[in-house]
């Protein structure tokens, strides 16, 4: 497997991926991390193992599976953008959280407007690591987003959510701080 992914061309994804169904844990793992290194011809077969899922808590494998196969998607590349998008709609918490932070690990600027929608997302961890990201990714168009999660209910969210908008400087911040209170006004009339 290992010799196939250091081929790295679409013959070998299509041989390396016929091992995914493997009964062994071992060989799974062994076959995302080849298909990695076999670039864009990978991100089918790895965003295949992504769409498998369930809405109950996963086992330890399979959290391992999905935690290598969003790695193989960050070997891969800017190309697996489309593959990590779609993974942000994954009923699980952890591969949500996962996607957003390859998303920044590969400086993907225009994934910020599919990370803004999990600014809602019911999971905390998500919220957290979503702000962060818009931060990170430097998305100003989001600081009335990130302004209005200084309000969350969970206390990281909204120091992470403090932290992104320190970073865009004090111009976007006292600017910020100026429409809110406009509209503060605004409301009061």
């Amino acid at each position: 497997i290992d010799a196939l992914g250091a081929v790295g061309d679409e013959a070998a994804a299509s041989v390396i991926s016929t091992e995914l169904g493997s009964s062994s844990p071992e060989v799974q793992l062994a076959t995302i991390a080849a298909l990695g290194r076999c670039g864009a011809p990978a991100i089918p077969p790895l965003s295949k193992l992504l769409s498998v899922s369930g809405t109950t808590t996963p086992k330890s494998e399979t959290m391992e599976i999905w935690r290598r196969t969003i790695a193989a998607l960050v070997t891969v590349g800017p190309d697996s953008r489309d593959a990590l998008v779609r993974a942000l709609k994954h009923p699980q918490n952890a591969v949500r959280r996962m996607a957003i932070e390859a998303m920044v690990q590969l400086k993907l600027v225009d994934a910020k407007v599919p990370i803004r929608l999990l600014l809602n997302d019911p999971s905390a961890v998500v919220r957290r690591e979503a702000v962060k990201a818009l931060g990170l990714l430097g998305d100003l168009e989001a600081a009335p987003l990130l302004a209005q999660r200084l309000a969350d209910s969970d206390s990281l969210v909204a120091q992470k959510a403090a932290q992104g908008l320190q970073g865009f400087g004090e111009g976007v911040v006292k600017s910020l701080l100026g429409s809110l209170k406009e509209a503060d006004r605004d409301y009061g009339k």
